[in-house]
C-alpha cells in the first residue's frame, strides 16, 4: 500500500579517482526514514526544511579527543509536487536550519 517501506539516504565518499583502493564510493554515513514519516512531514511542514542526524559508519568515525563536534546531518526541503505546478511555484521559500 501507499506509504509502506522506508527510504535510505547514504553519503558516499568520492575519494580520489586516480588512486586505487582509496575508499571510493564507500558509505560514510546514512539514515533510514520510514515513508510514513516523510509523508507526515510533507502534510504538516510542506515547503519547510527538515533535518535528520546521519549515523556515521563505525570504521569512518574518528572524533578528535577534547573537541566537541556536531555529527553529520541530512537537510532538505519537502514539497508536495502532486498538486498543480502553480501552487508549488507560489509556495514561500524557507531558510535552511542553522545548527546551534
Amino acid at each position: 500500500g501507499r506509504g509502506q517501506g522506508s527510504c535510505i539516504f547514504s553519503v558516499l565518499s568520492r575519494g580520489d579517482p586516480l588512486l586505487a583502493g582509496d575508499g571510493r564510493d564507500e558509505r560514510v554515513a546514512a539514515v533510514e526514514l520510514p515513508v510514513q514519516e516523510l509523508l507526515r512531514l510533507v502534510a504538516e511542514r510542506g515547503g519547510e526544511y527538515v533535518s535528520f542526524d546521519l549515523v556515521p559508519e563505525a570504521r569512518r568515525c574518528r572524533p578528535l579527543a577534547g573537541v566537541a563536534t556536531l555529527g553529520p546531518r541530512l537537510a532538505f526541503r519537502l514539497r508536495d509536487v502532486s498538486q498543480s505546478q502553480g501552487a508549488a511555484a507560489n509556495a514561500p521559500a524557507a531558510a535552511p536550519p542553522v545548527a546551534a
